[in-house]
């Protein structure tokens, strides 16, 4: 399942990332802040994920995928 997810989820956001260009005007420092604010994520998540779920309990797991 999660393999599934992850695959699904992989085509995001680079399609995302190539329509951005349309909306707004994509300079080097442009695409750098959407970068270091990807970064901040995917660094962020896993982070707080561990500690909300002991919180929370396993049975909001799907309402964090949702999120």
């Amino acid at each position: 399942m999660a393999l599934l997810f992850g695959l699904s989820a992989s085509a995001i956001f680079p399609t995302l990332f190539g329509l951005s260009n349309q909306l707004i005007t994509m300079s080097g420092r442009t695409t750098g802040l959407i970068f270091l604010a990807a970064a901040t994520g995917a660094l962020a998540v896993p982070s707080l994920t561990g500690p909300l779920l002991e919180w929370a309990g396993t049975r909001a797991f799907p309402l964090l995928l949702a999120a």
